[in-house]
């Protein structure tokens, strides 16, 4: 008997959301129409992973406090260097997570180094007392090498965007 375990998300009750800044969206749909059409994930090769897509071209404005003294992450989030300081803030109100995010592994069989390298990233929705104005902030750090031939580098992104809001009452 064979078994198989997953989770199924059906159309019109899931979908996935991010923003691209671009001078020419119909690369960005000739790329997530390839993804769509091979599949995302682990499990591609066998059927899993495929959907489609519906590029919608309006413009995204973040709304913003006019003079905030901090400021929501809205994605996972590693910040730089000259980002690290959260002393000079007022308030803050975060979650640390830990990940340890597979290599996705095109041939079987390979993949001595199946794990990236530990990370630790701001969770969405974490207060910090970041009030300069960035388009987006954070790092792309290194994460290993890849385990198939060659053994290129292999990054991992925590850039997000944040949103200026205001905490406490009139200043």
């Amino acid at each position: 008997l064979f078994f198989s375990q997953g989770t199924v998300f059906r159309r019109g009750t899931a979908g996935l959301w991010f923003l691209v800044r671009t001078e020419d969206l119909d690369l960005i749909r000739a790329a997530l129409r390839y993804l769509g059409d091979t599949g995302i994930g682990g499990d591609r090769t066998v059927g899993k992973g495929h959907f489609e897509i519906e590029v919608e071209g309006e413009e995204l404005k973040v709304p913003e406090a006019g003079h905030g003294n901090a400021s929501v992450v809205l994605s996972r989030y590693i910040p730089s260097e000259e980002e690290c300081d959260f002393t000079k803030g007022t308030f803050c109100s975060y979650t640390l997570t830990a990940l340890c995010p597979k290599h996705e592994a095109r041939l079987p069989g390979i993949g001595h180094h199946t794990y990236k390298t530990l990370l630790r990233m701001f969770e969405p929705g974490s207060i910090l007392p970041i009030t300069g104005k960035k388009e987006v902030y954070g790092q792309i750090v290194p994460v290993g090498t890849s385990a198939e031939a060659g053994g290129w580098q292999v990054w991992h992104s925590g850039m997000a965007v944040l949103a200026l809001m205001k905490i406490g009452g009139r200043e």
